[in-house]
């Protein structure tokens, strides 16, 4: 048995619904957290150059028109069946997501629409974005040969596709999985893949009525064939004993690096707690209230609190503490306090970490005493149609428009 680090970049982009949680949770089981990122969205490029510390880069990722992919990375996708994908995320989106956000109670009403006109009402951009040939619009983004008709986005998602070295499928992942474990990982033995973020109720294809049925498959043409040719190709590559993906056939044992991401500091001596928060929801540009309960055991001259919010990949998105606001707390004594911060959250609707930091600031420079980095989380949705995009809302004037200038 070989113990060694895992040297090898991975790139895995899926769609929603296509068991995109759960071959996180294996990659993380295999690795650690430091190794794999958590499911992420965003740019192709911008998510490979901000989580490039990563061995294994997972999300849903959004690629420019004719975007070349890294060749140092292994890219790795998984397709389900293009009807059974829709159904799923649908019930999912319909069922288990809550309707804090103005986004999804307006996407819940959309689906709700499309059943009740037996799928002639496909109104709404979100929901028409996710039923009507999703892979072929995705994989067509990807630079292919520069003869192809840039009109003929099948083929040119055929050849994107193809880019990518393993191909799984929703419907036999044990068979994907152990694949992997012998091209990539070098496994003796598959590690068991753990099912997550499970439909609460699921819609089969046979339940549907004939004509929703016909409107899925008439939106998604492109998509079934796709996916047919994808089941090709993989049948293709593995009979062709010309294609050699696989490493050295010897068995490895991967170094997990499974140190937290977030490390709370807090010195044995002082002996500081701090109460456990609750997730918090809120929407957008709400005030909230983020309170700090804490127990000390000895005096602090002079007390300095801070508060931190980041993303939920890591990102340090706002800090603060109370000598950057000019306000001084002085002195404070052994026993049992509280403190809070009121934040305007004006983010865009997400996951967000906050946690404190004590310091004393009557050193130089401050000392810190101890350091929360996750307290809790904070759900933030949107109530209202958002006029800002990024991650936080600046405070905007606009100019006046002078026209024909010469």
């Amino acid at each position: 048995m070989i113990n060694t680090f895992f040297n090898r970049q991975i790139i895995f982009d899926h769609m929603p619904k296509t068991a995109g949680v759960s071959l996180n949770k294996w990659f993380t089981a295999l690795l650690g957290n430091r190794y794999v990122s958590p499911n992420l969205t965003g740019g192709y490029q911008d998510l490979l150059i901000q989580y490039s510390y990563f061995k294994v880069i997972c999300g849903h990722f959004h690629f420019f028109d004719n975007e070349n992919l890294d060749t140092r990375y292994t890219h790795i996708t998984v397709l389900r069946n293009p009807i059974d994908r829709i159904l799923s995320w649908m019930d999912f989106a319909f069922h288990d997501i809550p309707s804090h956000d103005i986004q999804h109670i307006t996407l819940k009403k959309s689906i709700q629409r499309f059943f009740q006109s037996d799928g002639q009402d496909i109104t709404g951009e979100l929901l028409q974005d996710n039923i009507s040939n999703l892979y072929t619009r995705h994989f067509s983004k990807i630079k292919t040969n520069d003869i192809l008709n840039r009109n003929d986005l099948f083929t040119k998602a055929c050849y994107g596709l193809s880019q990518f070295t393993h191909i799984g499928f929703f419907e036999n992942l044990n068979n994907f999985i152990e694949q992997l474990s012998q091209d990539i990982f070098s496994l003796e033995k598959t590690p068991k893949l753990p099912f997550l973020n499970i439909t609460s109720k699921k819609t089969k294809v046979n339940e549907l009525s004939p004509n929703v049925r016909k409107v899925l498959e008439s939106l998604n043409q492109d998509d079934i064939k796709l996916y047919n040719f994808a089941q090709q190709i993989t049948t293709q590559r593995r009979n062709d004993s010309n294609i050699d993906l696989k490493l050295p056939a010897l068995p490895y044992q991967w170094i997990k690096d499974d140190r937290p991401l977030f490390v709370n500091e807090n010195p044995e001596n002082l002996d500081i707690e701090v109460l456990a928060s609750k997730d918090k929801f809120v929407g957008s540009g709400e005030w909230i209230e983020l309170s700090f309960l804490f127990s000390i055991h000895c005096t602090i001259k002079k007390l300095s609190i801070g508060i931190h919010i980041y993303d939920e990949s890591h990102r340090w998105i706002y800090g603060t503490n109370n000598d950057l606001m000019k306000h001084e707390l002085g002195s404070i004594q052994p026993g049992k306090h509280q403190f809070s911060f009121h934040v305007q959250l004006n983010l865009f609707p997400n996951t967000y970490i906050y946690g404190f930091s004590i310091y004393d600031s009557s050193l130089n420079p401050p000392k810190m005493l101890a350091h929360w980095q996750e307290n809790g989380k904070i759900n933030v949705y949107s109530k209202n149609t958002l006029s800002f995009g990024g991650l936080v809302e600046l405070p905007t004037k606009l100019g006046n428009l002078i026209p024909n200038i010469k």
